[in-house]
């Protein structure tokens, strides 16, 4: 049975654009084997030349996945931040996660003290 399964594989090209003269562009990447499981996340900050600014790795230990890529955008907010940078764009790929933090929907997870 499993000999009749078929892959269907799409391939979507995706191009990051430089921020504009003066602006910094966040990435943003969340990683996971299963959902929910051992979860970690990495970002970076750019200028409208491409060279990384500032980068930052971190593990979060058992998670969810739109958690985890929730706190791989706040950690690297807080590098913006503290770091005293104006104007910031910020490309990501889950509108899940973005529509929680304008607050279009509210979050998928519930907490039970794991991922605060």
């Amino acid at each position: 049975m499993v000999d009749n399964i078929k892959t269907k594989l799409d391939i979507i090209p995706v191009r990051w654009s430089n921020p504009n003269l003066g602006d910094l562009n966040i990435n943003i990447y969340g990683f996971y084997k299963v959902n929910p499981g051992s979860a970690s996340g990495r970002g970076t900050v750019r200028n409208h030349l491409d060279p990384t600014i500032m980068a930052f790795t971190a593990y979060f230990g058992y998670s969810f996945n739109n958690l985890v890529d929730a706190r791989a955008i706040k950690i690297d907010l807080r590098l913006w931040i503290n770091h005293g940078f104006n104007t910031l764009t910020i490309e990501y790929d889950s509108m899940i996660v973005i529509n929680m933090i304008n607050k279009v929907t509210t979050t998928a997870w519930k907490h039970h003290g794991r991922d605060q």
